[in-house]
């Protein structure tokens, strides 16, 4: 909301910004809260789902890109020589190439197949490109079928990172994979699952004698 209310003053929408910059955060509301899928929840998410829903899904959890990424995907995006994708546009604004596991090679050679490049690489069933106001209604039946409440789309995102930091991979790859600009984000929400995290940062920082 202040974020909302600073955009509105640097855009001389409103004269005046000292209401809000008075205004003290409530305690507490800084500490981060992040929600993933189990491994089990992640399979009975993929078990329930099929068609177009699933590509989706399966995209995010290969991917950890965004919604809004993996709908601008476009054919010529997916990269079979280096099983990679490009994101070309990120809420950062920094790009970047995501390696991809076996599974999700698969996935991306299988949707890009005899397409041509400027193609929308994730489609709807009936052929069109996904959108913020389409996918609800299917994302919401499949949760139903699942037997999971309270999830979004983007906690597949979260999903990801959390993944493959509790296998060991470093901070700054998470950080890099999602598009970050630096570590913060990936150490304010993964860094507690890494159970090396601290004790590495500590021989790494410490004084020594």
């Amino acid at each position: 909301m202040k974020a909302a209310l600073n955009w509105a003053f640097n855009n001389r929408l409103v004269t005046d910004d000292a209401a809000w910059r008075l205004v003290k955060p409530y305690r507490g509301t800084t500490a981060a809260r992040v929600r993933f899928l189990s491994p089990a929840e992640q399979k009975a998410l993929i078990a329930a789902s099929n068609g177009a829903i699933r590509d989706l899904v399966s995209a995010a959890l290969v991917t950890g890109a965004r919604f809004g990424e993996l709908a601008r995907l476009r054919v010529s995006d997916y990269d079979a020589a280096n099983k990679s994708v490009f994101i070309a546009e990120s809420k950062s604004g920094k790009p970047r190439h995501i390696p991809l596991p076996a599974g999700g090679a698969e996935l991306f050679e299988r949707l890009s197949r005899d397409r041509p490049g400027t193609d929308a690489l994730l489609r709807q069933e009936s052929g069109a490109a996904w959108a913020p106001s389409t996918y609800n209604r299917p994302w919401k039946a499949l949760l139903a079928r699942a037997k999971l409440s309270d999830v979004t789309l983007h906690e597949i995102r979260h999903t990801y990172a959390s993944t493959m930091v509790r296998n060991g991979a470093p901070l700054i790859v998470i950080a890099e994979a999602l598009g970050h600009s630096d570590t913060r984000m990936a150490e304010k929400h993964y860094a507690h699952l890494a159970p090396s995290y601290v004790a590495d940062t500590i021989r790494r920082l410490a004084p020594d004698i």
